[in-house]
């Protein structure tokens, strides 16, 4: 769960290839969270430009509160995912076993 978030933050969550990364170690729900990256900036942006923030300066970064924001979506989304990708395996290999259990002698 660690590492997905970490690669998902580290360095520039902007980085198309540490977020495919991200994803390739959280599949298969990690799709769910590259798309959800992408909303969530949307909904960041929309959100500073209507309390009057310019969303991205010269240099390519916003105001701090921004990035901020960005980086903690960006590696909550990727943590969630992990943890929903270990939930489901253990349901399904629990599922598995149930169903190869022999049935009981009587």
């Amino acid at each position: 769960m660690a590492g997905a978030s970490g690669l998902a933050t580290a360095g520039d969550t902007r980085s198309t290839a540490l977020l495919l990364a991200a994803v390739a170690v959280t599949l298969p729900l990690g799709v769910i969270a590259f798309v959800g990256v992408y909303v969530a900036y949307g909904v960041i942006v929309e959100l500073a430009r209507a309390l009057g923030a310019q969303v991205m300066n010269g240099n390519g970064w916003g105001p701090s509160w921004f990035v901020v924001a960005d980086e903690l979506v960006v590696g909550l989304l990727f943590a969630a995912v992990a943890l929903a990708n270990g939930v489901v395996l253990r349901q399904f290999w629990l599922g598995a076993r149930v169903g190869r259990q022999k049935p009981a002698r009587r």
